[in-house]
C-alpha cells in the first residue's frame, strides 16, 4: 500500500497483517502488485484482479494495470511475454482509503503454456482508515521554471535548467534540499533515468517561501540511449527535513526532446571523444558526427554531417571489448574511417570521398558504398579488414583492398564493383566473390580461391595458391588483356577469356578449364575454324602447365588453350580419354608445343590436326 519503491516494499507497506498503515479516509491509495514464479517452467498470466475489500462481490473489483516499458511489463526482462523463473512482474491499481479496518486481496491466475494447467494465488493487504487530524510539517512543491535546451540535446552543448521549490506546508523547512534534473522516457522518475545535473542548496523556507534551483551544465552520462526524453526535476530532502507530503516532489517539462550524440563543428586538429556502452568514438577534423542509435543487441550506428576530406572517424572499444557497428552514414567526405577494433554488421555509405577504411571483422550482410563516384577523381580508397563475410563494395578508384579472408555466407556472391582496383590481397582464402572493374585490376593475390569471378578491361597479375570452382559452374576471368596468371597449385573449373591478349599462364594443372584469347563469345569447345575466332589478332604469350613431380598422374584434363597466335606451350601428362569431348590446343600458329615425351612436330598446313584420342592440336 502506497510503496515508495514499488519493486522493494517495506514490511509496513506490504501490510500482510491487520491493521496495516493508518490512512486518512478518502485519501488516494496506490496498491502495487509483485508477481513472481517460484516454479520450474515459464507461465502465462491469464488474469489479475483485486476484490476491493468485498470478497464474493465482483462488481467493484479492481483490474491492476501492468507497469510497462516499451510495450512489455517492466519485469519481463527478456520481453517474451512469459513470466520466467527469475522475473518479477509489476502491476498497480489506484483507489481511496476506506474508513475503519480494511482488507483487500489481489489474486492472480496463470497457465502453463505446455500443459494448459491453470493455478491461482492471492495475497492480502491491510490499512486502517482513521482521521489523523492536521499534520504539522513542511511540504515542498517543485515546479520547473525554464529548460533552456534545444529540441535536440547534444552532449557537450551548454544548457540551462531552473526549478522553483515552494514550501506549502504549515512549518518551516530548514536544511539541505537537492534537486536532480533527469531525462525520462516514461515521465516517471526512477534510478535508471540519466542524470543531467544535480543542484544542492541549504535552505530556510518559511511557510509559503520559494527558492530557485538553477544550473548551466554540460555534463552527460555516457550510457544514454538516443531517444525522445522529457526533462524531470526531482526534490530530495536531507534527514533534517521531514515532509508531510512527498507525492508532489516531481515536476515534468512536457516538451519531448531527442537526445543525439553529436559533436559540434570543429576546426583545425581539435578532437572530441565520448564513451558509449564501452565504445570510444572520436571525430577529428572539420564537421560534426552523431551516434544516432544503439540497438538492444549493442550495435552502434554512426551518422556524420558536414565532413570534409580532412575529417577522420575512429571507433575505439575499451580494452577487452569489441563493439558491433550497425551502420555508418557520412554525408560528406572522410580522410580516415577506422573500425579496425570493431565488427561491422551493417552498411557504410559515403556521399563523397574516403581515403582510408580500416575494418575489423565484417559479419554482414554489409555494403561499403561511395555514392559520388565522379566527385573527386584524385581520391584513391584503401580498404583494410580482417575476416570479411557478405560485404559488397561500390566505389571509384580503389588503391588497395587487403583482407585476411573473404567469404560469402548467404548463398550469393559478394561483389566489388569499382572503376579501378590497383591491388587486391587476401592472406588466406577467398570464396564466393565477384570483382568488376571498368578499367584496371592491377594485382589480384590470394591463397585458395573458390567460386570467384574477375572482370576488367585489363588485369596485370593474378597470383593464387589454388583456384577451383565448387558451386557447379565455371569460374570466369573476363578481360581484354591479362598480363600474367600464376597458380602454385591447380586451376580447376576456370575459364580465362581475353578479347585481345593473355601474356603468360602458369599453373600446376589445368582441369575443366579454358584459356581463350580472341575466341568468339559463347565458344565452349576447342576452336576448329576461323569462324570460331572473333579477333584474328588474339594472342597468348606463353603457357606452362607444370604437372605433378614424381607422378604419372595426368595434369591436363578436359582443358583447352586457344588463340590466333600462341607462343611456347609446355604441357604435363595429358588425360587423352575425355569421353569423346575434344580438348587440347588450337591456333593459327604455335611457336612450340612440348609434352613430357618431347616437342610435338606441328603440321605445316591447316586442317591436319595432331590427334591422340580426344586430345587434339588444331592448326587453323
Amino acid at each position: 500500500t502506497n510503496p515508495v519503491d514499488p519493486a522493494n516494499p517495506t514490511p509496513e507497506e506490504d501490510a500482510d497483517s491487520p491493521t496495516g498503515p493508518t490512512l486518512e479516509p478518502g485519501t488516494p491509495v496506490t496498491w502495487s502488485y509483485l508477481v513472481s514464479n517460484p516454479g520450474n517452467v515459464p507461465l502465462s498470466i491469464t488474469e489479475i484482479v483485486d476484490d476491493a475489500g468485498t470478497p464474493g462481490d465482483t462488481g467493484d473489483d479492481l483490474t491492476p494495470a501492468p507497469v510497462e516499458v516499451g510495450g512489455f511489463n517492466v519485469g519481463d526482462t527478456n520481453m517474451d511475454g512469459l513470466l520466467d523463473l527469475d522475473e518479477t512482474w509489476q502491476f498497480t491499481a489506484d483507489g481511496v482509503a476506506a474508513s475503519g479496518p480494511f482488507t483487500n486481496t489481489g489474486s492472480i491466475t496463470v497457465t502453463d503454456p505446455g500443459t494448459g494447467t491453470s493455478i491461482s494465488d492471492g495475497d492480502p493487504t491491510n490499512h486502517l482508515g482513521e482521521s489523523l487530524g492536521p499534520s504539522v510539517g513542511p511540504d515542498l512543491v517543485i515546479g520547473l521554471d525554464k529548460v533552456m535546451a534545444p529540441t535536440t540535446i547534444l552532449p557537450g552543448d551548454l544548457a540551462k535548467v531552473a526549478a522553483t521549490v515552494t514550501n506549502v506546508g504549515n512549518a518551516a523547512a530548514t536544511g539541505v534540499v537537492t534537486v536532480d534534473f533527469v531525462l525520462s522516457e516514461d515521465l516517471v522518475a526512477d534510478d535508471s533515468d540519466p542524470l543531467l545535473t544535480r543542484v544542492a542548496e541549504t535552505v530556510d523556507l518559511g511557510i509559503g517561501d520559494t527558492a530557485m534551483f538553477m544550473d548551466w551544465f554540460v555534463r552527460f552520462t555516457d550510457l544514454v540511449l538516443p531517444a525522445l526524453y522529457n526533462v524531470l526535476a526531482v526534490v530530495k530532502t536531507g534527514a533534517d527535513i521531514v515532509e508531510t507530503d512527498v507525492n508532489n516532489n516531481t515536476a515534468v517539462d512536457g516538451l519531448e526532446r531527442q537526445l543525439v550524440w553529436r559533436f559540434g563543428r570543429f576546426g583545425g586538429r581539435r578532437s572530441t571523444k565520448l564513451h558509449v556502452q564501452g565504445v570510444e568514438y572520436a571525430h577529428i577534423g572539420v564537421g560534426f558526427s552523431e551516434i544516432v542509435s544503439i540497438d538492444p543487441d549493442g550495435r552502434v550506428s554512426l551518422r556524420s554531417e558536414g565532413t570534409s576530406r580532412r575529417s577522420s572517424v575512429y571507433v575505439r572499444p575499451r580494452r577487452g571489448v569489441e563493439s558491433l557497428i550497425g551502420s555508418v552514414e557520412v554525408n560528406g567526405g572522410l580522410n580516415n574511417l577506422d573500425l579496425s577494433r570493431s565488427q561491422l554488421a551493417g552498411d557504410v555509405t559515403l556521399q563523397q570521398t574516403l581515403r582510408n577504411a580500416k575494418l575489423g571483422d565484417v559479419t554482414g550482410p554489409s555494403t561499403l558504398s561511395l555514392l559520388n563516384l565522379d566527385g573527386d577523381t584524385r581520391t584513391k580508397l584503401r580498404v583494410k579488414a580482417r575476416d570479411v563475410r557478405d560485404l559488397d563494395v561500390t566505389a571509384g578508384h580503389v588503391r588497395s583492398i587487403s583482407v585476411r579472408s573473404w567469404s560469402s555466407g548467404d548463398g550469393t556472391d559478394d561483389e566489388v564493383a569499382v572503376t579501378r582496383l590497383d591491388r587486391f590481397r587476401a592472406r588466406a582464402d577467398v570464396n564466393g566473390l565477384r570483382v568488376e572493374a571498368t578499367d584496371l585490376v592491377g594485382r589480384f593475390q590470394a591463397a585458395s580461391v573458390r567460386d570467384v569471378d574477375l572482370s576488367a578491361d585489363r588485369i596485370r597479375s593474378v597470383s593464387v595458391t589454388t583456384w577451383a570452382s565448387t558451386d557447379g559452374r565455371q569460374d570466369r576471368i573476363d578481360v581484354a588483356v591479362l598480363d600474367r596468371f600464376r597458380s602454385k597449385g591447380a586451376a580447376a573449373g576456370l575459364d580465362v577469356t581475353a578479347a585481345e591478349r593473355i601474356g603468360r599462364f602458369d599453373a600446376l594443372a589445368m582441369v575443366r578449364s579454358n584459356l581463350f584469347a580472341g575466341v568468339r563469345t559463347g565458344q565452349t569447345g576447342l576452336p576448329a575454324a576461323t569462324g570460331d575466332f572473333a579477333n584474328l589478332s588474339g594472342s597468348i604469350g606463353a603457357v606452362n602447365v607444370r604437372g605433378f613431380r614424381r607422378s604419372a598422374d595426368p595434369a591436363f584434363i578436359d582443358a583447352r588453350i586457344a588463340g590466333w597466335t600462341i607462343g611456347p606451350v609446355k604441357l604435363p601428362i595429358v588425360d587423352a580419354n575425355n569421353g569423346g569431348a575434344t580438348f587440347g590446343v588450337a591456333a593459327s600458329s604455335i611457336r612450340r608445343l612440348r609434352l613430357p615425351e618431347g616437342n610435338i612436330s606441328l603440321p605445316a598446313a591447316p586442317g591436319l590436326p595432331v590427334v591422340h584420342d580426344d586430345f587434339r592440336v588444331e592448326i587453323i
